[in-house]
């Protein structure tokens, strides 16, 4: 059976709520403390787990810069990128055995895959890295030119 917090008090307009430190508690999850609780994360696909979510958040800008909305489709992308990569290997271990890997196991696979890309482009992540246009404009250039020229430019002289 499920503990519920009970119902301590009542608002202004008679409903009930919980109490203040019910409010406070949060899960680990939530605060970031633990990918999956009561996991044991040194595990080969556990530890594929959370390398996937640390890298999809870098790509992302960083975990610092994630809505909570995108850390919930970035952990979503990780389980299923964790999965699809085992899938593979277990595809390719059925080859190596002169097995044919089974039509359930490659219709999940083109399933997962299918999620896997429609999960990333939600986030904008398909189109991959774009280089910054660094190119200084004209008065911008003559400014750099004529610094490296003068010897007044940071890291000229090298």
């Amino acid at each position: 059976m499920v503990d519920r917090p009970r119902l301590r008090r009542k608002n202004d307009r008679g409903h009930a709520t919980l109490a203040d430190d019910e409010l406070n508690a949060r899960s680990k999850l939530t605060t970031h403390e633990g990918f999956l609780p009561d996991v044991d994360m040194r595990s080969s696909w556990a530890r594929r787990f959370r390398d996937a979510v640390a890298l999809h958040a870098s790509d992302m800008g960083g975990s610092e810069n994630l809505t909570e909305a995108q850390r919930s489709i970035i952990r979503r992308m990780a389980l299923i990128q964790t999965e699809l990569e085992f899938s593979e290997m277990k595809i390719a271990q059925a080859r190596e055995d002169d097995h044919e890997p089974g039509g359930i196991r490659l219709d999940r696979y083109r399933q997962m895959s299918e999620t896997l890309r429609r999960l990333a482009e939600s986030l904008g992540l398909h189109a991959g890295r774009h280089a910054r246009d660094v190119t200084p404009r004209g008065d911008q250039t003559a400014r750099v030119i004529d610094g490296l020229v003068n010897g007044r430019y940071a890291g000229a002289g090298r």
